[in-house]
């Protein structure tokens, strides 16, 4: 009997960032928090000889947007030590740990990786390492970097969300 895969999504809660690999030792911890991968592509329009009363439009450069990512302040040093990268290199032309490749890996209900987005030559360009505090709010201490990429690929690991886990009605 063939195995029935389920075409249910994924879902947004059970995923993992790396950075440079997707091996465990590269994970950053208690990530809570991934903008959208989104880029969209510059119009260029122009004259055609003899054609006076319209123009055609052709695609340009691609921009991508940049990658916001939180989390909680803990004693993990993950998203300073890359954010201190860009500033060494303001102050000192360091390029020495300012790119990284940055991996978000989509997880499915076994909490294997199922789809991998690699991000190239990602650069931290905001770092927020303290938010409003407020002695009436109970809400946890947020971190974030935005990052900066020049785009990324898309690698799809497995068939399904949840292979093989429900059967078809004869």
């Amino acid at each position: 009997m063939a195995k029935a895969l389920s075409r249910d999504p994924y879902k947004n809660f059970r995923f993992k960032v790396y950075f440079d690999s997707d091996e465990e030792k590269s994970l950053v911890a208690y990530v809570n928090n991934v903008s959208g991968l989104s880029w969209s592509v510059d119009v260029v329009s122009y004259g055609e000889g003899g054609n006076y009363q319209s123009q055609r439009k052709v695609p340009g450069q691609i921009s991508y947007e940049p990658v916001t990512l939180s989390r909680g302040i803990t004693a993990d040093n993950k998203f300073k030590d890359w954010a201190e990268a860009v500033w060494n290199y303001s102050n000192n032309n360091q390029l020495k740990g300012l790119r990284k490749r940055l991996i978000i890996a989509l997880c499915d209900e076994k909490g294997e990786i199922a789809v991998k987005y690699t991000l190239e030559k990602c650069w931290v360009s905001g770092y927020n390492t303290l938010p409003e505090l407020s002695a009436d709010d109970n809400a946890i201490a947020i971190e974030e970097i935005t990052v900066e990429h020049e785009g990324w690929t898309h690698e799809v690991l497995g068939t399904s969300a949840e292979e093989g886990a429900r059967k078809r009605p004869a």
